[in-house]
């Protein structure tokens, strides 16, 4: 094997074991967040917008607002419309976010995050350590932040985003989702494709010795 083959060949193996990295994970922040920057949101924490509507829009289904949705991680949010700041969001695993809860005030807790969720009632959140009251959007604790609430089977938009309520009708607010992904395992290689790296390079070392001889 001459010298150049020989590092062809070890070029080659270890570009195709080596060669795929890991991708970057999104950061999943924990809890109820307030006052955040979207460009926090997308370029550091790596989330990404799939759909958004102003609270005054109804006749949405759940089914629709998630049809671009499409990741590891969902998250919730609610800013003035034209906003470059959340007035208010919280994320978790995606099943979490959508877990169905029914109509009961019981949450289902994931990521220091008390969500609740129906396709026909209502569909948002609270901290992990509040209680809600669903009629049908959650009406405790009005001058809380950490709240969010839209209607899902009323006819109506959004009512809640933080302390600001009765926004059902109302074109200044928008809601938002938005997704993220995991990091992707890199390859492992299997003992007999290092194998092939290690005759590759020795035939590169026995290729450089006759050349020195």
């Amino acid at each position: 094997m001459t010298f150049a083959k020989a590092l062809i060949a070890a070029s080659l193996v270890a570009s195709s074991l080596f060669g795929a990295s890991a991708a970057q994970a999104s950061i999943v922040p924990f809890g109820v967040k307030n006052d955040v920057a979207a460009a926090t949101v997308t370029d550091t924490w790596g989330f990404t917008q799939c759909f958004s509507a102003t609270y005054g829009s109804n006749g949405l289904s759940t089914a629709g607002m998630l049809s671009n949705c499409k990741g590891d991680y969902l998250m919730m949010g609610a800013r003035r419309t034209g906003s470059n700041v959340f007035e208010v969001l919280a994320a978790a695993n995606y099943a979490d976010v959508i877990f169905n809860t029914g109509t009961s005030n019981t949450t289902h807790k994931a990521n220091g995050v008390g969500w609740y969720f129906s396709t026909n009632y209502s569909w948002g959140f609270a901290s992990a350590t509040d209680t809600v009251s669903r009629n049908s959007c959650d009406t405790t604790g009005t001058q809380e932040r950490d709240r969010l609430c839209w209607h899902t089977g009323s006819g109506s938009g959004g009512w809640r985003a933080g302390s600001f309520t009765n926004l059902n009708s109302d074109n200044g607010w928008e809601k938002v989702l938005l997704v993220g992904n995991a990091a992707q395992s890199s390859n492992v290689p299997e003992p007999a494709s290092l194998a092939l790296v290690g005759a590759a390079l020795m035939g590169l070392a026995l290729a450089r010795k006759r050349k020195a001889n």
